[in-house]
């Protein structure tokens, strides 16, 4: 019985957010009696707290209490100690989903050198934050070196886990979109193509992390005039959506759209017609 309580909880907290704001909120209290108000279990607990404002869209509460904790954790904490690195890795989180790029970006490059230097370049923990760093990069618009640092964690998410694990996929992802901000389309459409492909095998071709892949190797293949096979790409997209969504939703008229777009220029050089 009481096992099963606790796997309602731990649900709860992990899928619910308002309702871990007030648990961790009264097990501070609990803790802070029995404790003490600044002892190590008081001090988890607040940052589990932050985290659970972050995740409830409590954004500003979250920031104010993750760089509190981070410098009273720093008066007594080793350099690698991993609620530090815990704190500062979701304070750098925080200010990007805040909209405070310039600060996300210095965080998280001054925390990639830090998790490099701590745990090995090559360490997980230490891919992530390189990958939060390149992602604030291309916010700030600073796309040769986002690509050149998502590139390098494709790279070691690849030779960890292979092309089709989630976050291989997603850092994948990542990087082509940046290619095409780039106005790189040969090495785009490459990346999206192998992207598409790599979704169908893990969700199937019908699904939409599959399609949308697709329809961007579709829209590539068009920037670089490769018209019969933009026209083909476009053909598939529209009736996996059109199966998947109808063939009045948004996305299926778009594809549509693109495709008599491209068939209108085939028509023109006598190329229309299936290829």
């Amino acid at each position: 019985m009481f096992g099963k309580m606790r796997e309602k909880a731990k649900l709860l907290l992990e899928n619910d957010p308002e309702f871990a704001v007030k648990f961790y909120s009264r097990a501070i209290k609990r803790a802070a009696r029995d404790h003490g108000p600044q002892s190590p279990q008081v001090l988890n607990l607040r940052q589990d707290r932050a985290v659970a404002w972050h995740r409830n869209g409590e954004c500003e509460k979250a920031e104010a209490e993750l760089a509190t904790l981070i410098a009273q954790r720093e008066l007594t904490a080793d350099a690698g100690d991993y609620a530090v690195r815990h704190a500062k890795r979701w304070h750098a989180l925080v200010l990007f989903d805040l909209g405070r790029f310039d600060r996300a970006e210095s965080e998280s490059r001054r925390l990639s050198e830090e998790f490099d230097r701590l745990l090995g370049a090559d360490d997980a923990e230490a891919i992530e934050v390189h990958e939060d760093h390149a992602v604030a990069l291309a916010k700030l618009d600073r796309m040769q070196e986002a690509e050149s640092e998502m590139a390098d964690v494709v790279a070691k998410r690849l030779a960890a886990k292979g092309p089709d694990d989630v976050a291989t996929l997603r850092a994948r992802s990542s990087r082509a979109v940046v290619l095409d901000a780039l106005g790189r389309i040969e090495d785009s459409a490459t990346a999206w193509r192998e992207l598409a492909e790599s979704q169908a095998r893990v969700h199937g071709v019908s699904h939409p992390d599959a399609i949308l892949p697709l329809s961007r190797y579709a829209l590539a293949l068009f920037k670089q005039r490769r018209l019969p096979e933009a026209a083909a790409q476009y053909r598939d997209v529209e009736a996996l959506r059109a199966a998947a969504l109808g063939a009045d939703h948004p996305d299926t008229k778009r594809a549509r759209d693109w495709l008599t777009v491209i068939e209108r220029e085939l028509g023109r050089q006598g190329q229309a017609g299936p290829v």
